[in-house]
C-alpha cells in the first residue's frame, strides 16, 4: 500500500476525542430532594421527643437535689424521715400528675369514673388524687411496685412507715435509705396500674 502524505491521510484529519462537560451536581435529582426532606423530618421529630423526655424527666433531676440536700438531717433522724417521705410524696405527685395513663387505668385507681370526653388534665388530677391519698403500708406499695422493688415494705425503707413520728428512730441507716430513695426516684414507672 503506498504510503500518504498526511495532508491526504484521512486518519491524520480526525479530531481528538470530545469528552462530554462533567455532571453537575446541582440540582440534585428529586430523590435527593425526598431524602433530604425526610431526613429533616426525623431529625426534628427526634429533637422534638428529646426535649418532651427532657421536660418531662426535669422533676426526677430537682429530686435528686433535694435528696442530696436531705443528708444534712442526718444528725436529728425523724426530721430527716418526714422530710425524705415527704421529698418522695411530692415527686410521685408531680411524676404522676403529668399522666400518662389510660382511662381505664385511671377508673382502676377507684377515684373516679372518668367518662370519654374528660381530658388528660382530668385525669392526671384523678392520679395525683389518688396518690395523695396514699399513707402507710398503701403507701410504702405503692413505693415498692411504682420502683419494681419490695424494699420499701420488707427492706430498709419499711422505717418510713413509722419513723417518721417514732422518736427513737436511732437505728436508721441513712445511706441505704439515700440509696434506695435515690434508686427509686431514677426508676419509678409513671405508667404504672395503680390498682391498690
Amino acid at each position: 500500500m503506498p504510503k500518504l502524505k498526511p495532508e491526504q491521510d484521512p486518519l491524520a484529519q480526525l479530531r481528538d476525542i470530545h469528552l462530554p462537560d462533567a455532571v453537575s451536581s446541582w440540582p440534585p435529582a428529586p430523590g435527593w430532594w425526598i431524602l433530604t426532606i425526610m431526613a429533616i423530618a426525623l431529625l426534628a421529630v427526634g429533637l422534638y421527643k428529646l426535649s418532651q423526655w427532657i421536660r418531662s424527666n426535669r422533676y426526677r433531676r430537682q429530686a435528686i437535689k433535694q435528696l442530696a440536700e436531705l443528708e444534712q438531717y442526718g444528725a436529728n433522724k425523724t426530721e430527716y424521715l418526714q422530710r425524705l417521705n415527704q421529698l418522695l410524696k411530692q415527686t410521685a405527685l408531680i411524676g404522676y400528675s403529668k399522666g400518662g395513663y389510660s382511662k381505664s387505668q385511671i377508673s382502676n385507681l377507684h377515684a373516679s369514673k372518668i367518662s370519654a370526653t374528660e381530658t388528660n388534665a382530668t385525669q392526671a388530677k384523678a392520679t395525683a388524687t389518688h396518690v395523695a391519698g396514699l399513707s402507710g403500708q398503701q403507701w410504702l406499695t405503692f413505693l415498692d411496685r411504682s420502683g419494681n422493688t419490695n424494699d420499701f415494705s420488707q427492706g430498709v425503707g419499711k422505717v418510713l412507715l413509722t419513723g417518721p413520728y417514732s422518736p427513737n428512730a436511732a437505728a436508721v441507716n441513712i445511706a441505704e435509705l439515700q440509696t434506695l430513695a435515690r434508686q427509686w426516684i431514677k426508676h419509678h414507672d409513671r405508667l404504672l396500674h395503680l390498682t391498690i
